[in-house]
């Protein structure tokens, strides 16, 4: 519109505008400064006028209004409720994205504006903000409120939670989503809402089901649980880091349909019943662990799982690590899990006292030189009939001498 104007028209309507844009970038502006400032700026446009015969001006493209209102919005929200606030917030984070969006329609953008509208009708009702209570004035900053159980909040990153326990000794929220669509996602390990630190212990269910853009996740170190279908469908996700291993429980379907290559990362080495295992791998698809020895020193039996859980995932035993028990003197039998593919060197050298041997499956295909040195002598192996000429030979090419199979 200044264009058009006369030069003193243009100065008088100039100086309201900056006057206006003053208040409106002002941290503090109280809802009735904003609503004087547009009053004046509105006033001012009136006083310009439009010189006879001139056409109208021509109304402001909808992707410009859009601009404007999420700047109108942004400037309410230092006086609002915390309530109101956080509705407001996310309804300007969604149509800035529409904003932001390269390839939006104007029935989109006029969408986006429509509701946004609408969210500031419904943040100026009275009754609930500072300036509408007895007491208070208009401007005042609402009264400082404390957190809730069962409140929902968004944090700036987009993740949303929900406040599962508040007390004096526990405080903790569960990430359940978030209102964006995000290429990688860092759970934290606390997070301080209202001013006070809370753990975040669990991931909710379908909290990030069909984040079609996400690649990559770390979760903290505080999460014992992740929900059914959390990430479900989220088909580029392909690599999912855990900063510590607290996690027990981790829902159906949890990580189905992601990235078939991704890859979990987590500490490798962890002890579960007293023996000690290493992550070999450990991939959408597959999981494998090999054992690597005892906690205690002194083992009379020992009973090789199929299957260990590690941080909320089952692992198959697919290996025994050379030296793994090497020197229990006091040994006596040993298990071999169904799943063990290989035994490594010098694995149970030297257990003199070990006299059975049982292999619960067929799945050996190597045993390492001196595995079973210097047990005692006679020492019986037990393998199904099938294989027994299998097992004979793949003994004796690790040195295996005076057993029985």
């Amino acid at each position: 519109m200044l264009e058009g104007l006369s030069a003193d028209k243009k100065a008088a309507l100039q100086a309201v505008i900056e006057e206006v844009e003053a208040v409106l970038n002002k941290a503090d502006a109280s809802e009735a400064e904003i609503t004087a400032a547009l009053e004046k700026l509105n006033t001012a446009i009136e006083e310009a006028g439009n010189p006879g015969g001139e056409e109208p001006p021509v109304e402001k493209p909808v992707k410009d209004q859009l601009r404007e209102k999420i700047t109108a919005a942004k400037a309410m929200l230092a006086n609002l409720s915390a309530e109101k606030k956080a509705a407001l917030q996310t309804v300007i984070e969604e149509v800035e994205a529409v904003l932001n969006k390269a390839d939006a329609s104007e029935a989109e953008i006029q969408a986006a504006l429509d509701k946004l509208a609408a969210a500031i009708a419904e943040a100026e009702k009275p009754g609930e903000n500072p300036g509408d209570k007895p007491g208070n004035k208009p401007g005042d900053k609402p009264a400082e409120e404390k957190p809730g159980l069962n409140q929902a909040f968004t944090e700036t990153s987009g993740l949303t939670y929900k406040v599962t326990a508040y007390s004096a000794t526990n405080k903790s929220v569960t990430v359940t989503g978030a209102n964006k669509q995000l290429t990688s996602i860092v759970i934290p390990d606390t997070l301080v809402y209202r001013k006070e630190t809370f753990k975040v212990t669990a991931i909710g269910d379908s909290a990030f089901a069909n984040q079609k853009s996400l690649t990559s996740v770390t979760i903290g170190k505080n999460v014992t649980a992740i929900g059914a279908k959390a990430f479900l469908n989220a088909k580029n996700l392909k690599k999912i880091t855990f900063q510590g291993t607290a996690v027990k429980t981790i829902g159906k379907d949890a990580f189905k349909n992601i990235n078939k290559k991704a890859t979990f990362t987590m500490p490798k080495n962890f002890t579960s019943k007293n023996l000690k295992y290493k992550i070999t791998k450990c991939t959408a698809s597959v999981k494998e662990v090999a054992l690597t020895g005892a906690a205690k020193k002194k083992l009379t039996t020992l009973n090789v799982p199929a299957t260990v859980k590690y941080n909320g995932m089952t692992f198959k035993v697919t290996s025994v690590g050379k030296k793994a028990f090497r020197k229990q003197a006091k040994l006596k039998s040993v298990t071999i899990g169904k799943n063990v593919k290989s035994i490594g060197a010098s694995a149970f050298e030297g257990d003199k006292q070990l006299a059975k041997i049982k292999f619960s499956g067929t799945a050996i295909k190597s045993i390492g030189k001196n595995a079973f040195k210097g047990i005692k002598k006679n020492a019986k192996f037990t393998v199904k009939k099938s294989k027994k000429a299998y097992y004979k030979k793949l003994l004796k090419k690790a040195k295996t001498k005076n057993f029985k199979i």
